[in-house]
């Protein structure tokens, strides 16, 4: 098929990234989603050392700041959490949630917050505080909390940071 040969830009983690921040649309985010389940580890490994993690963070603080959030605000919030939740599949993306660094060299260190919870994780518990009562944000609290739930049970230093996340 048309797209999909091996040196196409559009297969390559780093055209992603540039994805994510030019071009946030939900066709885009669900694409990343589905490629995020079903391309190599290796190709999530290079996603995630060009900050793909921070990346989806960094999108997610920006449609959660939004003072007057639509319907599909919401829906692409619902989109990152579950580009995030397929990197938290694998216990490299959860580390990169986590910021905790398992090569000096990956860029996966992230400063901490309040509290010593990780940037991502922040973003991720800023979700639950949605201020709105539509079906859309209370879908994107739920898949927050999961996700939530997922660093929590992951370690205790995610125990630790999903706790600091909501001091």
């Amino acid at each position: 098929a048309a797209g999909t040969e091996r040196g196409d830009i559009k297969e390559t983690p780093e055209h992603w990234i540039q994805v994510l921040n030019l071009e946030p649309s939900r066709a885009n985010l669900e694409e990343l989603s589905v490629l995020l389940r079903q391309r190599p580890v290796s190709w999530v490994n290079e996603f995630i050392d060009l900050s793909g993690v921070m990346a989806l963070s960094d999108l997610l603080e920006l449609l959660e700041k939004k003072a007057f959030k639509k319907p599909s605000d919401f829906e692409l919030m619902g989109m990152v959490l579950r580009c995030l939740r397929s990197l938290m599949n694998l216990e490299r993306g959860m580390n990169a949630i986590l910021g905790l660094n398992d090569d000096a060299n990956s860029g996966l260190g992230t400063p901490r917050g309040r509290g010593g919870a990780s940037h991502q994780l922040q973003q991720i518990a800023m979700c639950t505080d949605i201020k709105h009562d539509s079906a859309d944000a209370k879908a994107v609290q739920c898949q927050a909390l999961t996700l939530l739930s997922a660093a929590a049970l992951f370690s205790e230093q995610g125990h630790d940071q999903v706790l600091a996340a909501f001091d």
